[in-house]
């Protein structure tokens, strides 16, 4: 028999989208850019990879713009 907190977990691991781990290797300048940025706007490195890239697929219309909330 399952526990409540073992059911809850098990909700919990339902709900996480998956995401795909992408190792890269930078030049030492956009790593320093892209740190800078994350420091600027207290993100980590990596919600600021995913951003840049979002954006930079947007730009070229290879992925959906989604509508932003007002």
């Amino acid at each position: 028999m399952f526990t409540l907190a073992c059911q809850v977990k098990c909700i919990q691991c339902i709900l996480i989208k998956k995401e795909t781990i992408i190792p890269v290797r930078l030049p030492s300048e956009i790593k320093d850019i892209i740190q800078s940025l994350t420091d600027s706007d207290e993100r980590t490195v990596g919600w600021m990879v995913h951003k840049l890239l979002t954006e930079a697929l947007e730009a070229r219309n290879l992925l959906k713009t989604k509508p932003k909330d007002k």
